[in-house]
C-alpha cells in the first residue's frame, strides 16, 4: 500500500480576547485543518531556529475558511442587519441559532481584519448557497472588544475561524507573554 501523504496543515494561530471563562485570558488559541486529518497535530516552540520542544498536541480538526467577498464595518452594540458576512469553509457547517442561543455566545467566528488583528463576529442566521459557501446574516460585530479590528473593508480571500471547541489552548505561562517564540505545527506522528 502507498503510504498517506500529509500536505501542509493550514494553522491559524489567534491572539483574542478570552472568549470563554473556562479559558485562562493569556492563552493564546490554535486552529488547524489538513484533508486528510492526521489524527493528531503537533506544536513545538523554540526561542531560536533550533531546539524545538513539544509544547502541546490536540486532535481536533477547525472550521477555518476565507471571506468569498469584502465585508464592510458595521454598527455594534446592536444587530448589523445591512451587512452579510459570506464565507467558505474548508470543512463543516453552518446552522441558524435563536436569539438567546446567540447571546449565549454560539456562531462566534474571527475574521483576520489585517495581519494579527481579528474582529469577533456572531451571526443568528446562516444560509448554505453553495456548496461549502454560507452567507451569514443578523450579525453582532466587534465582540468581546474588537470593534477597533473591524476592516474598512476586510477583503475577499481574508482568513475566517469559528470560535468553538475544536480550537486548542496552548498551554503557555504568563512569563512567556511578549517573548519572541519560532513555531512548528504538524502532523504528530511526523517528526519536528
Amino acid at each position: 500500500a502507498s503510504p498517506v501523504v500529509f500536505g501542509t496543515p493550514e494553522v491559524v494561530m489567534l491572539d483574542l480576547p478570552q472568549i470563554s471563562e473556562d479559558q485562562p485570558a493569556h492563552r493564546p488559541l490554535i486552529a488547524a485543518y489538513a484533508s486528510p486529518w492526521p489524527g493528531q497535530i503537533a506544536v513545538f516552540r523554540s526561542a531560536s531556529t533550533d531546539g524545538f520542544s513539544l509544547l502541546t498536541t490536540f486532535g481536533s480538526r477547525a472550521r477555518i475558511g476565507t471571506l468569498a467577498f469584502d465585508f464592510f464595518p458595521g454598527p455594534t452594540s446592536r444587530f448589523d442587519l445591512g451587512n452579510a458576512l459570506v464565507v467558505d469553509l474548508l470543512s463543516g457547517t453552518l446552522e441558524s441559532v435563536t436569539d438567546v442561543v446567540l447571546f449565549g455566545g454560539a456562531n462566534a467566528l474571527a475574521v483576520e481584519t489585517a495581519a494579527g488583528q481579528w474582529e469577533i463576529v456572531q451571526a443568528g442566521a446562516a444560509e448554505l448557497i453553495a456548496l461549502g459557501r454560507y452567507r451569514l446574516t443578523r450579525l453582532l460585530r466587534g465582540q468581546r472588544g474588537t470593534e477597533h479590528a473591524m476592516g474598512n473593508p476586510t477583503p475577499a480571500g481574508a482568513r475566517v475561524v469559528v470560535l468553538d471547541t475544536t480550537l486548542a489552548s496552548l498551554p503557555i505561562a504568563e512569563a512567556d507573554l511578549g517573548l519572541p517564540w519560532n513555531w512548528r505545527v504538524g502532523p504528530a506522528a511526523r517528526a519536528v
